[in-house]
């Protein structure tokens, strides 16, 4: 049997489904208390939360040690928005996905996929997330923060509602530089996820799994709605229509001011360099 540290956000969007879990292991029912000392004793680590819960715990560990002591990780889907569960799993829903880490803590082995995870770093030190945004992307964040109440399929909705309307009601535009090149983007993306929320695929031109994709619409490019379907979902064709951009990069700096987001997380740059590039590999439980 394998030696599972369990960290719960009770506090998430379906918190209240972890009442009465009962799994092998550890649990930690404050992701803010972990230690490196918890996580090295454990043969794997089981995130129960969201998006944010990934971002803050796994930003607060390898703060303070290397991806390559970190155990195998496993992403349960217990929080508001599941959007890294859902890219990492197989089981696209909680029941499916306790019962398979059970299975693997039982056994003794366990399936894993190896993914690095986006690294921003600023003057606060690193960040780590699986999908950073800013521009139109973090706005769409903090209408759709503002109006989140419990209940995955109701925020669902209220996320497709926040980007429509951002979309349309949005007339600004951030300025920023690309490793040294100044820019007027609409919004600008990187993950190392092959789909993100809703499916979607964002990136085209050249790539592989676990590649760091950027990808920026300049203020200025033309026909937005009408593309939209076609650069939600990567298609080659975008490569030819002027404004919309996709690369793949191992760094990227960026300066602006304004909000930017990784998993749903908030945060602010006030001019000064940002520097996004890849963390080494994790192993992810594949549940």
């Amino acid at each position: 049997m394998l030696i599972a540290l369990l960290i719960a956000n009770s506090g998430s969007g379906a918190g209240r489904h972890l009442e009465g879990l009962s799994l092998p292991g550890r649990w930690i029912r404050d992701p803010a208390t972990v230690s490196p000392e918890d996580v090295r004793a454990a043969d794997l680590v089981a995130l129960f939360g969201g998006d944010g819960t990934l971002q803050r715990t796994l930003t607060q560990i390898l703060r303070q040690m290397p991806v390559t002591d970190l155990p195998p990780v496993a992403v349960l889907p217990f929080g508001t928005t599941n959007m890294n569960a859902k890219a990492l799993n197989r089981a696209q829903n909680r029941k499916a996905a306790v019962a398979g880490l059970e299975q693997m803590i039982r056994s003794g082995s366990c399936r894993t996929q190896p993914r690095p995870l986006v690294r921003a770093d600023g003057d606060d030190g690193p960040q780590y997330g699986f999908f950073f945004g800013l521009g139109v992307i973090a706005r769409v964040v903090e209408r759709w923060n503002a109006e989140r109440k419990p209940g995955a399929l109701a925020n669902q909705f209220r996320s497709l509602r926040a980007m429509v309307t951002s979309l349309g009601g949005i007339s600004s535009e951030t300025c920023i530089s690309v490793d040294g090149a100044p820019h007027r983007v609409y919004g600008l993306l990187a993950s190392t996820l092959d789909r993100l929320l809703f499916g979607s695929r964002p990136y085209w031109g050249e790539g592989h799994p676990g590649d760091l994709r950027l990808t920026w619409v300049d203020s200025s490019a033309p026909a937005l709605f009408r593309h939209a379907p076609d650069l939600l979902r990567g298609k080659p064709r975008m490569a030819g229509v002027p404004g919309y951009v996709s690369r793949t990069v191992e760094t990227v700096e960026l300066r602006f001011e304004g909000p930017w987001i990784l998993d749903g997380e908030i945060f602010h740059s006030e001019g000064r360099s940002l520097r996004i590039s890849r963390s080494e590999p994790i192993h992810w439980l594949s549940l």
